[in-house]
């Protein structure tokens, strides 16, 4: 049995939509239990030790450099009488091609200020200071049930006289 060309893209298009749907929807799903899980870890007061913007550059496809700008706060905490350092703020990414968005950050997050820091009570190396998720998790899932939609619309197409 030969398949044609037409049905063979269009089963290519279906795994591939298949593929980016799981993965969209996996790391989503991740990345809120990840951001609810912050909320019932435990605080102590910490101390911020570095509060800094590093930007990243890369040559864009049309030309010119590309700038994006992410907040580096590094902090020093202590748990049962053993000292830490971390410089995770969140559970999800706060880079951005905007500086003004990442210098947020470092105003908040001040060298030598004291700092809340939420650390996990069986972990206590892993630790933020702003517990809980991002809307932006919410938006990678919903790319992920977009391309379930297309996976369908795709697979419905097999029985298409045009695929063959």
């Amino acid at each position: 049995m030969r398949i044609n060309s037409n049905k063979a893209a269009l089963y290519i298009g279906v795994i591939l939509c298949a593929f980016i749907a799981l993965s969209c929807c996996l790391l989503g799903v991740r990345q809120v239990i990840s951001g609810y899980e912050t909320h019932s870890w435990s605080s102590v007061e910490g101390e911020v030790i570095e509060s800094d913007i590093v930007t990243d550059s890369w040559h864009g496809q049309k030309g010119g450099n590309r700038m994006t700008y992410s907040p580096k706060v590094k902090y020093r905490y202590k748990v049962r009488g053993k000292v830490f350092e971390n410089d995770v703020i969140a559970n999800y990414a706060l880079g951005s091609k905007d500086q003004r968005d990442v210098q947020e950050y470092v105003s908040k997050y001040l060298t030598g200020q004291p700092v809340a820091v939420f650390y996990n009570p069986l972990s206590p190396s892993k630790s933020v200071l702003e517990p809980g998720g991002s809307l932006k998790s919410w938006g990678i899932i919903l790319v992920g049930i977009v391309f379930l939609g297309f996976m369908s619309c795709l697979f419905s197409l097999r029985k298409n006289p045009v695929f063959g």
